[in-house]
């Protein structure tokens, strides 16, 4: 039973496994990140193809995925700096890409549904429609559920009714192709400009005598391209007749029979007209917002990963600085929260990337450094909004792109030297350590591209002479 946790124990200890606490110790947040979701890619497709995923055991495996994240286990808890609905956005939408595992499951359900109208043949297929009575007249199985069905069957087909954008878009994107016209109903699917003739016609539907007629009976027996010759059960009235005259109309752009070729069904949602869960994904993606430009400056860039995510934690503004743990509890009011550079304000996060005058003057240094004017925004995000403003050449835009989060990576990571081991920097060795950085992220991220390397450092100046 898919409904029992006993059925999904599997899928938690590969997931407890997969992510042990111990592991976590090794690895950098972006490191954490790229197996939480390796092991999603992985471990339970079989299960999430197949079965819905209980509300319980999506909590359990979501807890999971967090404490691997953020820290924490089942004993103790750690600060998770950012709602885990936030994380599962795109990350052009602002969010880190790990997918949500309920919406997952819809999605690989909804294969089922292709499967039923696409699969006429199949064994499966003849096993449902005998013990449930063809639902959805073979084409698709959106029909409501009863007590009676098996409990595999009834969540594959109460998706319909749980996310009706889901079904929405599926018949939408859902198109029969006409072939012989020997599997295709005339009046109730909607095999002429994806419209439903008994919904167009209602009256005419109610009268016909053929309600689950067959296409090809109805193309055999025309008389004329202009007269289908439809059989009612009594004399039609004059306003029938109207009816009638309208529905011959409608159909003169109906597509011919072709002799020898099967009825299928085609999806329009990709390019090949085959169903794809990925497809489908890309249109629950799109439906999570607007794509935001500040990501493309946080994870369109040469630098390593770990670099990328302390930017967005900064851009978020959960970077664990002394006056956000003062705000959650993990510091107490009396412990001073001033920043570690200037000893004069709050510790802020746009204050120790930003305001501190030992920083202003470091991002002045670098800006002047590549000959441009510049007034220092007041948050992270103007920060790297203006930074992605500035157009150049595609050799050079590579490494400005860099240049910010270099130094976000650089200041939180001299800001902690100095505060847990009582390393002291001046602001001009620390300029040197960035230039440093970028060159060295630089030459190996350009390593392979058609233009040299040594092109590249020359440009920026004789960079490698600081390193």
């Amino acid at each position: 039973n898919p409904r029992r946790k006993a059925a999904w124990k599997p899928v938690i200890d590969k997931f407890k496994s997969k992510l042990a606490s111990w592991k976590r110790r090794y690895l950098s947040f972006a490191g954490r990140l790229t197996l939480i979701k390796s092991v999603l890619s992985s471990l339970p497709v079989y299960f999430l193809s197949l079965f819905k995923l209980p509300v319980g055991i999506a909590k359990v495996l979501l807890k999971i995925q967090a404490n691997f994240l953020w820290g924490g286990s089942e004993i103790r808890k750690n600060v998770h700096l950012i709602n885990w609905k936030e994380i599962c956005l795109s990350k052009t939408k602002g969010g880190l890409g790990v997918r949500n595992l309920s919406q997952v499951n819809e999605c690989l359900l909804v294969k089922w549904w292709w499967r039923y109208g696409k699969e006429e043949t199949a064994l499966w297929k003849k096993v449902i429609c005998n013990k449930y009575g063809g639902l959805g007249g073979g084409w698709c199985p959106l029909s409501i559920s009863s007590v009676w069905m098996s409990h595999t069957w009834k969540d594959i087909i109460s998706v319909a009714g749980a996310n009706t954008a889901l079904r929405d878009f599926f018949l939408q994107n859902f198109r029969l192709v006409v072939g012989y016209g020997r599997r295709l109903q005339f009046w109730n699917d909607k095999w002429c400009l994806n419209q439903n003739l008994s919904v167009l016609f209602p009256r005419l539907f109610t009268l016909s005598v053929e309600k689950d007629g067959k296409l090809a009976e109805f193309f055999n027996r025309k008389v004329s391209a202009s007269d289908w010759n439809l059989v009612f059960r009594r004399p039609l009235l004059a306003w029938e007749e109207e009816e009638v005259q309208k529905l011959n109309d409608f159909l003169r752009n109906a597509p011919s029979l072709q002799e020898g070729v099967v009825d299928s069904c085609s999806w329009l949602a990709h390019p090949s007209e085959e169903f794809t869960v990925a497809s489908l994904w890309m249109w629950v993606e799109a439906r999570q917002g607007v794509d935001l430009t500040v990501t493309r400056c946080i994870w369109n860039n040469l630098a390593p990963p770990k670099v990328q995510f302390l930017s967005w934690l900064a851009w978020k503004g959960r970077i664990k600085c002394s006056e956000l743990l003062q705000r959650i509890g993990v510091l107490s009011p009396s412990t001073s929260a001033l920043c570690v550079f200037c000893r004069a304000e709050l510790e802020t996060v746009n204050h120790v990337f930003l305001h501190c005058p030992f920083i202003w003057k470091l991002w002045a240094n670098l800006v002047n450094w590549w000959n441009y004017k510049w007034v220092s925004p007041g948050t992270v995000e103007g920060l790297l909004l203006s930074w992605a403003g500035i157009r150049m050449k595609k050799k050079m835009l590579a490494v400005w792109k860099i240049i910010p989060v270099a130094v976000l990576w650089s200041v939180w990571r001299s800001r902690n030297d100095c505060l847990f081991n009582k390393i002291q920097l001046e602001w001009n060795a620390l300029e040197k350590l960035i230039k440093a950085r970028v060159a060295l992220w630089v030459t190996t991220s350009l390593k392979g591209f058609n233009y040299s390397v040594h092109d590249v450092i020359y440009n920026l100046k004789q960079i490698c002479l600081c390193v």
